[in-house]
């Protein structure tokens, strides 16, 4: 009797681990961001006796890598505006010092010339 009920103790817990797993992974099917699994953080695989799918780690880890990607091309853009933008100002700067002394030096010669 115990025998037979040790049996069908251990099908019943395979099969509760098999569906708990399916449910498991249908939660991240429905809405993979942002959804009911979200806050489940996520290191590398560290290969415990107990831990995430991989499918669902790798895609959570994707989406960071993305963001940290757009995070990259973000900062360059904006670094790219503020070099360009100090390279503008300095032109201009150079421009005004080096237009004031030839002004002068053409003001001086049209009052000589009227």
């Amino acid at each position: 009797f115990e025998s037979r009920n040790h049996a069908v103790y251990l099908i019943q817990r395979m099969i509760r681990r098999v569906r708990g797993l399916q449910r498991f992974l249908r939660m991240h099917d429905t809405q993979r961001i942002g959804g009911p699994l979200a806050d489940i953080n996520m290191d590398e695989c560290r290969f415990l006796r107990f831990q995430v799918v991989p499918r669902v780690r790798e895609d959570k880890r994707d989406f960071w890598k993305a963001s940290i990607v757009l995070q990259k091309i973000w900062r360059a853009v904006t670094h790219v505006r503020w070099w360009s933008r100090l390279r503008t100002t300095a032109v201009r700067l150079q421009a005004s010092a080096r237009v004031i002394p030839a002004q002068k030096c053409f003001q001086v010669m049209r009052r000589a010339v009227v």
